[in-house]
């Protein structure tokens, strides 16, 4: 029977009980995620059906391989790996682990009997250092599980285990990514924006694939003009994008409220803009009750954008411009969270 093998990682690390409660959220998410059924087998998972593909983007899977599911006995392992080398011409080093112990045979005597038989049959050359060909067998219980490679999966624990968050969503570079970051930790997330204009919903399409359900925007107008006009009467307009930042994150703790989340979750790096200097933070988070999460404080704008390539959110970004591009003004660096503050209650 043709199968994915999935393997898990530090999710094994845990006590029994949190173990459990991970492996059920992770099964549920590859179904949601994959189409297929699937079942636990010891420290493995196994899928029938379904799109396979989608397993590279299922958060807490640390790799996978298309297998074929044999009986664990000696002469039927031996029968499917001819089969599934027959076709090679190069060549092969055979790979064997029994997850359970309860098999006859040790690793290297599964190893050592599979090649022989591989060799006598199709006279191919072993090469343990640098085969052409890996031919991996897993032993879990009363099955075997024979596969020719194994695909990353992007680790890290099932998206549910963790609670909530609420994601402050420009559809910039940087907010998918967060996203992406504190999914891959297990964490749900509820994404805000403060519509300027902008069209992200093609941004949230590329993010959703890496989570077990589409995920839906919460949208809040705000008027820009109206923030200069206040700025400018009050002669404070280097605090234009603090005040703008500030009604996000009023307007985000109070969504948070409504959808029980336990955190907002931003996309800003310590530096890499004059607005995110470590005081200018301080003021922003002076101005909420809820914790605030920011993933890539250490991450600088390549890195960033990287990871924006690999989770496939970047073309998308990079097409939107900037919410506040067309202010041009040299921002406050070490705001004060007294000031903020009333300038945003006095605006909001």
């Amino acid at each position: 029977m043709e199968v994915a093998l999935v393997r898990y990682g530090e999710i094994g690390l845990k006590s029994d009980r949190v173990r459990r409660r991970m492996e059920r959220q992770l099964m549920k998410n590859i179904e949601a995620q994959t189409g297929g059924k699937a079942f636990k087998r010891a420290a493995r998972i196994v899928v029938v059906g379904g799109n396979w593909e989608e397993l590279s983007r299922v958060f807490g899977v640390v790799s996978w391989s298309p297998a074929v599911e044999v009986r664990a006995r000696m002469e039927d392992i031996v029968e499917k790996a001819v089969e599934m080398l027959s076709s090679h011409r190069g060549s092969f080093k055979v790979e064997a682990q029994r997850v359970t112990k309860d098999f006859p045979l040790t690793s290297p005597e599964i190893n050592k009997a599979v090649g022989a038989a591989v060799v006598e049959r199709l006279g191919l050359p072993v090469d343990v250092k640098n085969p052409d060909v890996v031919l991996g067998v897993e032993i879990v219980n009363k099955k075997a599980y024979l596969f020719l490679e194994r695909r990353r999966g992007p680790g890290g624990l099932p998206v549910g285990v963790e609670g909530t968050t609420v994601l402050l969503f420009s559809g910039g570079i940087d907010s998918p990514v967060a996203g992406w970051m504190v999914g891959k930790r297990g964490v749900e997330i509820e994404p805000f924006h403060l519509y300027t204009g902008v069209d992200v919903e093609p941004v949230l399409k590329r993010l959703s694939r890496w989570f077990p359900r589409e995920l839906n925007l919460r949208v809040s107008a705000i008027d820009r003009e109206r923030i200069v006009r206040e700025l400018e009467k009050r002669g404070k307009m280097s605090y234009f994008h603090l005040v703008f930042k500030g009604i996000l994150f009023r307007r985000a703790e109070a969504f948070a409220e409504e959808v029980g989340a336990d955190a907002l979750v931003t996309g800003e790096s310590i530096g890499q803009v004059s607005s995110q200097t470590l005081k200018n933070l301080r003021a922003l988070d002076s101005l909420v009750n809820i914790s605030v999460i920011r993933p890539l404080a250490g991450l600088n704008k390549e890195e960033i954008v990287e990871l924006a390539k690999k989770i496939g959110t970047y073309q998308e970004s990079a097409r939107l411009p900037e919410p506040c591009a067309r202010i041009r003004i040299k921002p406050v660096t070490a705001a004060s969270p007294d000031v903020l503050r009333e300038l945003v209650e006095a605006i909001e």
